[in-house]
């Protein structure tokens, strides 16, 4: 939530929007809405974090109402799916097992998107209590979930996204409740049958994954680094040899604070881990990159620490390291300027 690291992630996220059709997309979810007779899009922000996708989402422009379309649109007034978009509203609930994200989040919803609710908990903890009802009967997202589902009871959500949110989570056999497996069944147990969901993930080899393990490598649990600090009455202790991201932060919320669990989830665990439990899904890996001016040390260090999920290491310790510092090296440009970070996200849509 460090603001040097929303600033210099403002471009991925805005890169992202422009990368999905979500006009058409949210435009079909308003229309089948209208049919129902409903006014309202139910959506669900997994993992929200300060809020950036969803701010950049409501920047892009892809769900102004037709007044405002026909002052700079470039969609044709005959386009039923668009235009019964602007006949409903859409309801964004924030979810986040941080306090200080949800404050944040909430602070840069603005309109078309209105707040709904925020769920301080994780998606596990917030889905179990959710799909259980009051006698005792568990919902689950089949195609007959509507039809069971009683007067009053939770039939989910039209839309659910989940945006770089796996990363954190952990993944593998022994991550237990609170690993991916887990994490992707409640996210869909939470989206309607025959709604929208969307999630996005790093691929294994784009920067973040790419430099999350080579800084987990030289300055994570069991480095030499972490073996030097030890008992450093400067830094908070990390419970079980983790991480002590120094706060409240929702990069760690799900799973990486108080782990000593430093494996990165990239968007090929999430895919795998989508196969294996049979759920249909289609994929787009869309390359950018994330640009930060050499000149601006504070954005630099915040923007990598954000990349690390750890706040201990300062810029000039990082590029003092002989890996670290080649790899930093190799992405800056030739004449000095900035620092170009290779990104690659896949886009998952259920």
């Amino acid at each position: 939530l460090h603001p040097e690291y929303v600033a210099a992630t403002a471009d991925d996220y805005a890169h992202l929007v422009r990368s999905h059709d979500w006009r058409r997309t949210l435009g079909a979810v308003a229309e089948e809405a209208s049919r129902r007779g409903r006014s309202e899009v139910s959506v669900l922000d997994v993992g929200c974090g300060a809020g950036a996708f969803t701010a950049a989402l409501a920047a892009s422009g892809a769900l102004l109402h037709d007044d405002e379309r026909r002052r700079g649109s470039l969609l044709h007034d005959d386009d039923e799916t668009v235009r019964s978009q602007s006949e409903c509203s859409f309801r964004v609930d924030l979810l986040d097992p941080s306090p200080r994200a949800l404050r944040a989040a909430a602070a840069s919803l603005v309109p078309p998107l209105a707040l709904g609710e925020l769920r301080c908990a994780t998606v596990q903890d917030f889905a179990r209590a959710a799909l259980l009802r009051d006698d005792g009967a568990t919902v689950t997202n089949d195609d007959d979930a509507d039809e069971r589902a009683g007067s009053g009871s939770f039939r989910g959500y039209d839309v659910v996204w989940a945006v770089h949110t796996p990363s954190h989570v952990p993944c593998g056999v022994n991550a237990g409740a609170a690993g991916l497996a887990s994490f992707l069944r409640s996210f869909r147990d939470l989206l309607r049958p025959g709604g929208f969901g969307f999630i996005a993930a790093p691929t294994a080899d784009s920067h973040y994954a790419r430099f999350h393990a080579m800084y987990t490598r030289e300055f994570g649990p069991g480095s030499g680094f972490d073996a030097a600090r030890v008992g450093d009455p400067s830094r908070r202790a990390a419970a079980a040899g983790g991480f002590d991201t120094g706060g409240d932060r929702s990069v760690g919320a799900y799973g990486r604070n108080g782990r000593n669990d430093s494996t990165y989830t990239s968007a090929e665990h999430v895919a795998a881990a989508l196969a294996a439990r049979g759920v249909a899904f289609n994929r787009v890996d869309v390359a950018h990159v994330t640009r930060v001016s050499a000149s601006d040390g504070a954005r630099l260090e915040a923007y990598l620490r954000g990349c690390a999920g750890d706040d201990a290491v300062s810029l000039d310790t990082m590029l003092a390291n002989a890996r670290i510092g080649a790899y930093l090296a190799s992405c800056r440009s030739a004449d000095g300027s900035h620092y170009a970070f290779p990104q690659k996200t896949a886009h998952m849509t259920l």
